[in-house]
């Protein structure tokens, strides 16, 4: 038994922006003290004797920064498709005449094919044809093959 899956619009516009910003902080904060303490360490000649072990442990963790920020790049990408769904869901609402609460997104990205669900009481489904270049879109009605639907609301 196949489940569609809906998001609402607030589902889709609350996605969380603090998170990145303070993941940015921690990561520029971590850099700036591993080349700070890098540079001390480096400098004093005393501690020769675990000066390779203390390299090794800064290149991973230099590693995992930088795997961090990869992780940053795409939720970065994942709230840039999250926020076109919602200008989408935007334009849906207002040109239907309905409330944003009222509207519902089979995905968080935007393209052709992607279910739009209306009035979740009426269950009035449609599939939408987007232009090449993402300016204009069509509502087509179109009916689900099971009836089991999910709505994620928050």
């Amino acid at each position: 038994m196949q489940t569609t899956t809906f998001y609402s619009y607030h589902a889709l516009s609350q996605q969380a922006f603090w998170p990145g910003i303070l993941r940015y902080v921690i990561i520029g904060i971590g850099i700036t003290l591993i080349a700070g303490y890098f540079i001390v360490r480096l400098r004093d000649r005393n501690l020769t004797k675990y000066r390779d072990l203390l390299i090794i442990i800064e290149l991973i963790v230099l590693l995992t920064i930088g795997i961090q920020a990869r992780d940053v790049q795409a939720n970065r990408s994942a709230l840039k498709n999250s926020q076109a769904v919602t200008t989408l869901l935007t334009s849906i609402a207002k040109n239907q005449h309905l409330k944003t609460s009222q509207v519902y997104a089979s995905d968080k990205s935007v393209y052709s094919g992607l279910l739009i669900q209306l009035n979740r009481n009426r269950k009035q489904t449609y599939v939408i044809t987007v232009d090449p270049n993402g300016k204009s879109y069509q509502l087509n009605r179109t009916h689900l093959v099971s009836d089991h639907v999910t709505y994620i609301e928050d």
